[in-house]
Order: structure tokens, then C-alpha cells, then sequence
């Protein structure tokens, strides 16, 4: 039997499981995927939806709420549910499509957050050609070549090219998922060392980048003490790059363990004996899409601003719909309204 096949078919019993940690694991990410696609939906809404959200800055945002929504909806799902049975619940086609949906999601969500970084970096170090720089165009481009780059790199693993060391996608009984085992270091290694190698070099602009912001935002606290005199456009920076560094490093702190335990498992060879730090790494790379959301309404007022919007125009909606029942009930003629397009009952305040 080959190693591959080994892998892939290795029985329950023979992994050591803790039925307290999958519960727990399985209830969090139950509330991590119903939060990831109601949050991260309610992202892409308002931002269509409200202009005020239009800026390069949110686009990218709302790239990285695109690639949560998905992660929330297709990955977090067989993942608790894999948990909780203790074994797979796809046939190898579909296992094969959801480790590649998942690969796509991450490797969409690294490239946004470097994205959204090095646009934060311009606009601190460079406030006056931050316009110039960052163009619309350029950030579609940026947004565009993200996902390219990711479907194409994802791709790899589906053509059966293990025996090159260009990986495969299969179900990992020690983590629940379908993905690459790293343990597989013959089949999968070439394919791992490339994509957790870019990963590192992507990572590491991230948190250069952080620093950089951090370092200038402290270096100029007492013009950020001073943010009441600044102009629109500058209250709108300010807010959207303390909103990044937020997310940043969230999304830091909850990949890096993940990354590192990959890292580990490559260069030695095999994984970590214990897996359930390898599960809860995981789980906390899907709490991140999760998170996202939330960041964005605790930390940014004009997408609480937007929020509030959108719920009173749910409500006007509604008035209205029981108005023009009331109205056919009685037998009179409904009216239209004369206001066709929402609006902002008011202007949130940055």
C-alpha cells in the first residue's frame, strides 16, 4: 500500500482524540461560520450599497470580506462537521474541491492583506502622493491579480502530480480537512516549500509594514492627538489605517501558529505527535475570517454609520410594505414613493 493510500485511509481509532477539545472546537466554529458569512456579507452590502465606503482603502477590505464570506460558507462547515463524526464526509472529487476552494480562500485572503498593508504604508509615508500612487485602476489590477494568482497556484495539486513532489489534495484524518498532508514529504514537499515560502516572504512584508505604520503613527501621535482640525479626506486615512493595523494583526496572530507548526512539520519531516495544537492552529486561522467583520465595526465608524443606515432603511422599508397592505385592504389605490434610491438619514461622523 502506498504511503498516500496509507494516509488517507488510516483508521479513527488509531488517532489519539480529546471528545472535550472537539466539542469545543466544533461549538467555535459553528459561531465562526455563522458570524463569517452574516458579518462578512453584511460587508460586501453596505460597501455596494453606500458610497461613503468607496475608497481604493475599502475595496481591498472588501476583497478580504469576499474571500471570508467564502472560507465561512464552503470550508468551516465540513470542517466541524468532520470533527464532530470523526471522519470525512466527501467522496475524493469533492474532497479535492474543497481543499482547493480553501487553498484559493487562503492564498486569496495573504496577497489581500499584503495588498491592504503596502496601501497603508503609502498613504502614511506618502499622504500627498498617496493619491497618485493608489489609483482605482491599480487597485482593481491588485484585486484581479490576487485571485488570478490564486486559482492558478491552487490549481497545482489537482493535476495528480505527486509523484514530482507537486502535491495532492486529500483528506488529512489528523486535522479533519481536505488538504495537503505535510507528513507526506515525497508526494507533497516541493509544492509545500514553494507555498509556505512565498507565504513566510508575504508575511514578512506584512509585518514590516505594521512596524513602519506603527513606528510613523507614534512618531506623529500629537498630529493624530490633533485629528479634529484635519480635513475629510484625512480623518478618513487616519481611521481606515488604524481600522488595518487592527487587521493586521489579527490576522498575525492568528495565522502565525498555523505557519509555524507547517514549517516545523517540513523541515523535520513529519508533523507534531500531538495534534491537537495542530487543530486548534487551524480552527484559529478560520476564526480569523470571522473576526474581520467585527474589526471593521468596533474600529471604523463610517461602517457603524453604515450599519445604522442600512437597518433604518430596512425599517422604513417595511413601514412602507404594511402601509400599502393597509391601503389594498381598504380598498385604496397603493402609492409609489417618489424616493426610488436609499439614503444616508445622516452623515457618520469619522
Amino acid at each position: 500500500m502506498s504511503p498516500l493510500r496509507n494516509s488517507s485511509t488510516m483508521s479513527n481509532e488509531t488517532l489519539p482524540r480529546n471528545d472535550h477539545l472537539d466539542i469545543f472546537i466544533t461549538v467555535l466554529m459553528v459561531i465562526a461560520s455563522f458570524t463569517a458569512v452574516i458579518g462578512n456579507l453584511a460587508v460586501l452590502i453596505l460597501t455596494y450599497r453606500y458610497k461613503i465606503l468607496n475608497s481604493n482603502a475599502n475595496y481591498l477590505i472588501t476583497n478580504l470580506a469576499m474571500s471570508d464570506f467564502i472560507v465561512g460558507a464552503f470550508t468551516i462547515p465540513p470542517f466541524a462537521i468532520s470533527i464532530l463524526l470523526g471522519h470525512q464526509i466527501f467522496f475524493k472529487p469533492f474532497c479535492s474541491i474543497s481543499a482547493y476552494i480553501t487553498n484559493v480562500c487562503t492564498q486569496a485572503s495573504i496577497l489581500t492583506v499584503v495588498c491592504i498593508s503596502v496601501d497603508r504604508l503609502i498613504s502614511v509615508l506618502k499622504p500627498l502622493k498617496y493619491p497618485y500612487y493608489v489609483t482605482t485602476n491599480r487597485t482593481v489590477i491588485a484585486i484581479t491579480a490576487t485571485w488570478i494568482m490564486s486559482l492558478l497556484m491552487s490549481a497545482v495539486p489537482l493535476f495528480n502530480l505527486q509523484h514530482l513532489g507537486l502535491g495532492t489534495y486529500q483528506y488529512v484524518d489528523y486535522l479533519f480537512i481536505c488538504w495537503i498532508d505535510v507528513n507526506l514529504k515525497v508526494n507533497n514537499g516541493i509544492y509545500l516549500a514553494i507555498t509556505y515560502t512565498s507565504t513566510s516572504i508575504c508575511l514578512l512584508l506584512v509585518f514590516i509594514s505594521y512596524v513602519l505604520i506603527y513606528r510613523e503613527a507614534t512618531r506623529n501621535r500629537r498630529r493624530i492627538h490633533l485629528i479634529r482640525r484635519l480635513n475629510l479626506r484625512d480623518k478618513m486615512s487616519f481611521k481606515t489605517t488604524k481600522t488595518t493595523m487592527v487587521i493586521v494583526g489579527t490576522f498575525l496572530c492568528c495565522n502565525l501558529p498555523s505557519i509555524v507548526m507547517i514549517l516545523n512539520g517540513l523541515i523535520n519531516g513529519k508533523s507534531s505527535q500531538n495534534h491537537r495544537f495542530e487543530k486548534l492552529g487551524l480552527a484559529l486561522v478560520f476564526t480569523n475570517s470571522a473576526a474581520n467583520p467585527i474589526i471593521y465595526s468596533l474600529t471604523n465608524k463610517s461602517y457603524r454609520g453604515s450599519i445604522q443606515a442600512f437597518v433604518h432603511d430596512l425599517n422604513r422599508y417595511h413601514r412602507r410594505q404594511r402601509a400599502t397592505v393597509m391601503r389594498i385592504s381598504v380598498g385604496a389605490t397603493p402609492q409609489r414613493s417618489s424616493k426610488s434610491k436609499s439614503r444616508f438619514p445622516y452623515s457618520p461622523h469619522l
